[in-house]
């Protein structure tokens, strides 16, 4: 056990088969005395982050990626004229500028939204989607949307495919949520950008459209310049629910957002392998209890998990099941009590979640109490959307919650091998990216039969260092 600066390194006994991410039970408590100032608007609808950049009236925009397992990446983007035909193809290869080495043709589809507030008689561009299939490992690809003989195509974009799935297979994933439309947004994709992850992980609450639509097309736009390179992988909040838009709850967000043919129920719960992780994505607002398809499905993809090849499982849904907020406290209980328990005989390492405009990062806990065998939860529901930092803290802070701060900033977990991983939470800070959270896990293989525990460790005084530490 060691302490360098402000990084804190976690020793931990496991069985051979069992990864752990671990935070000690026995260090105090920490409220940050950083407290972000006032929410900051909406930006203006016609703010240069939110215009499309288009060489044509219908070129493609708000153009995403998804990664959809072993070799498919799914590529979203909108056509902005409605009801105006284009075509759904992409052209991709491993040269720039030798698109034509593949085509892709998708399917695409609009919605429209007779309600006052939508506005009135809003009709979407039409939303195309399109699977990319047999790519190779590790691997860059370039690519141009729609018809590259006519004036209505996109410009090239590239990704770069995950290597193959193993114990030991090192990525970083950059984890948001709650990020809306505002100048504290843009501050907090600028930083996003430069952790350079290979995923980005979106915990619900994007656009804040709130039912008015043309917001869904400026957040696309928005998020276009790292999401067009880096698979974005989200999941519904709150704010996707926008009921009377479309015939369904979910309308604008299903239909813009695809993480692949093989995803559950309108891609509102999926799972997906990548590195040696195994990521399951749960719906806070989709039928959960134990008779629901959801419950199901979640046992049958803890069930379906190989230890072996992926020693890490993270979590990611919205409405947080621990949360010593005084804001949406115990919105995610019914959500916990029917599910915590598969989590913990699983052995999931970490749930991440949204929906609280505050930082807070639990110790190991089940069932309300602090337990070495027991997930981390991680609430980072603080992207820089408009409603501002939640406030206030329960004046005394839960045994089981490790440290809490109310930033906004994002995440980045950087997965090293089966047994080492890092945790940073990036606050903004002054328009700088500050690391006020930082926490580096080692597990120890001890052979079977060995019970998963922990090592004390002295926090004290570790709070301001790590609040003065300069972003990474």
């Amino acid at each position: 056990l060691s302490m360098s600066g402000a990084k804190l390194i976690v020793m931990v006994l496991a069985g051979a088969s069992l990864a752990s991410f671990s935070v000690t039970a026995a260090a105090p408590y920490v409220t940050s005395e950083y407290t972000r100032p006032g929410p900051s608007s909406d930006l203006a609808e016609d703010h240069a982050r939110l215009v499309g950049a288009a060489s044509t009236a219908n070129a493609p925009e708000q153009i995403h990626i998804a990664y959809a397992g072993k070799g498919t990446m799914v590529v979203s983007w909108v056509t902005p004229v409605p009801g105006k035909e284009a075509c759904t193809r992409v052209h991709f290869g491993t040269a720039p500028g030798g698109h034509n080495a593949n085509i892709a043709i998708g399917t695409n589809e609009s919605y429209s939204c007779q309600k006052k507030s939508c506005p009135a008689d809003y009709v979407s561009g039409m939303i195309h989607h399109a699977e990319l299939v047999g790519l190779a490992p590790s691997t860059t690809y370039f690519y141009r949307l729609g018809d590259t003989q006519t004036a209505e195509a996109s410009d090239e974009f590239s990704f770069t495919t995950p290597p193959e799935v193993g114990p030991d297979v090192a990525a970083v994933y950059t984890l948001v949520g709650d990020l809306g439309q505002t100048t504290d947004s843009v501050s907090t994709l600028d930083h996003m950008s430069s952790s350079k992850g290979d995923i980005i992980i979106h915990v619900g609450d994007l656009s804040y459209a709130d039912g008015y639509q043309p917001r869904w097309d400026t957040y696309g736009r928005l998020v276009q310049p790292v999401a067009a390179k880096t698979p974005w992988m989200t999941v519904e909040g709150n704010h996707e629910i926008e009921s009377g838009v479309g015939k369904y709850s979910f309308t604008a967000y299903t239909a813009r957002y695809n993480m692949g043919s093989n995803t559950a129920y309108h891609s509102l719960y999926y799972s997906f392998v990548h590195g040696s992780a195994t990521w399951l994505m749960l719906g806070s607002y989709v039928a959960y209890d134990s008779s629901s398809a959801q419950y199901e499905w979640l046992q049958g993809a803890l069930a379906a998990i190989d230890r072996k090849l992926t020693p890490w499982v993270f979590v990611g849904l919205h409405a947080p099941w621990y949360n010593s907020n005084k804001v949406h406290h115990g919105e995610g209980e019914g959500m916990r009590k029917a599910m915590e328990k598969m989590l913990y005989d699983a052995g999931v390492d970490v749930v991440f979640s949204g929906h609280v405009h505050s930082y807070e990062r639990t110790k190991n806990v089940y069932n309300n109490q602090v337990d070495p065998c027991g997930p981390v939860y991680i609430n980072i529901g603080d992207g820089g959307n408009r409603e501002g930092i939640a406030r206030p803290w329960m004046p005394i802070q839960p045994k089981w919650s490790a440290f809490r701060e109310g930033s906004f900033g994002h995440g980045t977990l950087q997965v090293v091998n089966s047994s080492y991983a890092k945790w940073r939470w990036h606050r903004n800070q002054d328009k700088d990216s500050v690391t006020s959270d930082d926490v580096e896990v080692e597990e120890a293989g001890a052979g079977e039969g060995v019970v998963r525990g922990m090592l004390a460790v002295d926090l004290e005084g570790m709070a301001m260092e790590v609040g003065m530490e300069e972003g990474q």
